[in-house]
């Protein structure tokens, strides 16, 4: 069985996202960003859980 989620895809997600809001950012991009981490942070836990399954 292959993983859903793999190393390269956390290593990719960190490198594309790994941007952080600042205060110059309008409202509609902190939301946006809101939304990524929250997608990123869900497949993150998906990972951790896939290699406990593995273990």
């Amino acid at each position: 069985m292959f993983p859903v989620v793999t190393d390269e895809l956390i290593a990719r997600l960190d490198e594309t996202f790994r941007r952080k809001p600042d205060e110059s950012m309008p409202h509609r991009d902190i939301d946006f960003w809101i939304g990524e981490q929250r997608v990123i942070d869900c497949i993150r836990r998906w990972y951790v859980e896939q290699q406990e399954g593995l273990s």
